[in-house]
């Protein structure tokens, strides 16, 4: 129980980290796509 609960905030912790790279990604080109219509 100890280690599956410590090997699952792993995992999560790098989803989290995948997650908010992709989002700063996502936004990024967003803005830009804006600035670029503009």
């Amino acid at each position: 129980m100890g280690i599956k609960s410590h090997v699952f905030s792993l995992t999560n912790k790098r989803a989290l980290i995948w997650g908010a790279l992709f989002g700063l990604f996502a936004l990024g080109g967003y803005v830009t796509m804006l600035a670029i219509s503009s």
